[in-house]
């Protein structure tokens, strides 16, 4: 009969840890894990549960009054890095439009 390790526990800032110096390292799941002591499966888990957590956000629906115009631009934040900036109510309002027409 095989005895079995004990079960290693890790708090959340061990977890935090591994998972940027994984994505830092470049390596593939298995090797990083072997490479570090740690179950393939338990860092799998972590992976998944870090994308079930950053889901991305909801579509949020934009209006905005053709009739204001604003005292200086207006700028969208897309994530990712990408923003959008236009210098009217009007050609905002025109720019919403266009995107929620059918293709």
């Amino acid at each position: 009969m095989s005895e079995s390790l004990p079960i290693k526990r890790f708090t959340r800032q061990e977890r935090e840890d591994y998972l940027e110096r994984f994505d830092a390292s470049g390596l593939s799941a298995m090797r990083f894990a072997r490479e570090h002591g740690l179950k393939y499966a338990t860092l799998l888990y972590w992976l998944k549960a870090r994308r079930a957590a950053a889901k991305p956000q909801s579509f949020v629906e934009l209006s905005v009054d053709e009739r204001r115009e604003s005292a200086g631009p207006i700028e969208i934040f897309l994530g990712g890095g990408i923003s959008l900036r236009v210098c009217s109510a009007s050609i905002a309002a025109a720019l919403l439009k266009e995107l929620g027409a059918p293709c």
